[in-house]
């Protein structure tokens, strides 16, 4: 079975959420989940991870600040 959620890090010079055509190939690591609370716990730590190494980082949506 397939899993159902991913948490995917890019690295590009375009805005992540525009995904320009081929932006797979921006992928640089991926990890797949069975469920939605193990997807959503590597992603916060993903952010908390990028927040220490860029303190100015900022987000779209903010739920890694609000929710961690």
């Amino acid at each position: 079975m397939e899993s159902k959620w991913k948490v995917i890090k890019t690295k590009s010079d375009a805005e992540p959420w525009w995904f320009f055509e081929n932006w797979e190939q921006d992928i640089v690591e991926e990890w797949s989940f069975d469920n939605e609370v193990e997807a959503m716990e590597k992603y916060k730590e993903q952010i908390l991870h990028h927040r220490s190494l860029y303190p100015n980082m900022k987000a779209k949506h903010e739920i890694g600040r609000a929710h961690v």
